[in-house]
C-alpha cells in the first residue's frame, strides 16, 4: 500500500497521455502474478528514458523526463522511499561525490 500511495502521489498533476503511457508499459512489465524470487529493475538514462527489466529481459521503455523524474522520486525521496536499499545506496554515493568535490 505504501507503493501504491506514493505513486499516486507523485503522479498528480502529470498530463494524462505520458502517465497512460507509463500505466501501459507497467501493466506489461507486471502483467503476471510476481511470485517469490521475481526481479524487476528500472534503469534511468542520462536522457530521460527509464528502462523496465523484468528478470534479465527489457520488458519497457519510456522516454519522457517529467515521468522519469517523477518515477525516481517515487523510490528516492526519503518520506516515502519504496527501497530503503536504493535509499541507502543513494546517501552512501553522495556522500563519497561531495567528499571528492571538498578534496579539491
Amino acid at each position: 500500500q505504501q507503493f501504491v500511495d506514493a505513486f499516486r502521489e507523485s503522479f498528480q498533476g502529470v498530463d494524462t497521455k505520458d502517465f497512460d503511457a507509463l500505466s501501459a508499459v507497467l501493466d506489461h512489465v507486471f502483467d503476471e502474478k510476481i511470485g517469490v524470487g521475481s526481479e524487476f529493475g528500472f534503469y534511468w538514462l542520462n536522457d530521460g528514458e527509464v528502462v523496465f527489466l523484468k528478470g534479465p529481459e527489457v520488458a519497457g521503455r519510456i522516454s519522457n523526463p517529467v515521468i522519469a523524474a517523477r518515477l525516481l522520486d517515487v523510490y528516492s525521496d526519503p518520506k516515502r522511499a519504496v527501497s530503503k536499499t536504493l535509499q541507502s545506496s543513494i546517501e552512501a554515493n553522495v556522500a563519497v561525490i561531495n567528499s571528492k568535490l571538498q578534496l579539491k
